[in-house]
């Protein structure tokens, strides 16, 4: 359940925004932590969604929770990285919230 766009919003940080454990004001306090600036946010580094491309990417495993902030990121992620040619899987575990590892 990977962080990859820290520079918006999405539809599941608005549905699992709070109650769900990993709520947006924590999502935020990390953000705030891990950034020097606000900018930093749009650095494929900090956001690796936003990457121009992934040439010599590996394999990926993604795993997803259902009830995330974070799943259509994780989503997102997994696509951009199949349209670039890196083999992914997605485990996605519909019932479960963040952190379940």
């Amino acid at each position: 359940y990977p962080v990859t766009d820290a520079s918006t919003h999405s539809p599941s940080s608005e549905l699992f925004g709070e109650g769900y454990l990993l709520e947006t004001e924590t999502l935020e306090w990390f953000y705030r932590h891990y950034a020097r600036e606000a900018a930093d946010r749009l650095d494929w580094r900090f956001s690796p969604l936003l990457a121009p491309g992934y040439p010599g990417m590996p394999p990926a495993l993604i795993a997803l929770a259902g009830h995330d902030p974070l799943l259509d990121e994780g989503r997102a992620y997994a696509r951009r990285l199949q349209e670039q040619g890196v083999a992914v899987e997605v485990i996605e575990y519909t019932g479960l919230i963040h952190d379940f590892l």
